[in-house]
């Protein structure tokens, strides 16, 4: 069961993938989800740090299954 403080956080990705990510208000203050070294779930730029700690998103897909953008809130 969710609580009620609980986000869901639409995240446009750059050319492949789009998420979701899943956090408590508090959590999602100054959050890096990932970005520019991941998309989704997949490396992106791999010379970029990746945030401490990682927190993949909750859900992620592909361009490819012809949805290209996603909103959530």
């Amino acid at each position: 069961q969710r609580r009620q403080r609980d986000l869901a956080i639409g995240d446009v990705g750059q050319s492949n993938w789009e998420e979701v990510d899943l956090a408590t208000i508090a959590a999602a203050k100054g959050r890096d989800f990932g970005w520019p070294r991941y998309e989704g779930r997949t490396l992106y730029d791999g010379g970029t740090p990746a945030p401490t700690p990682l927190r993949f998103p909750a859900f992620d897909y592909a361009h490819a299954a012809g949805r290209c953008a996603i909103a959530a809130g």
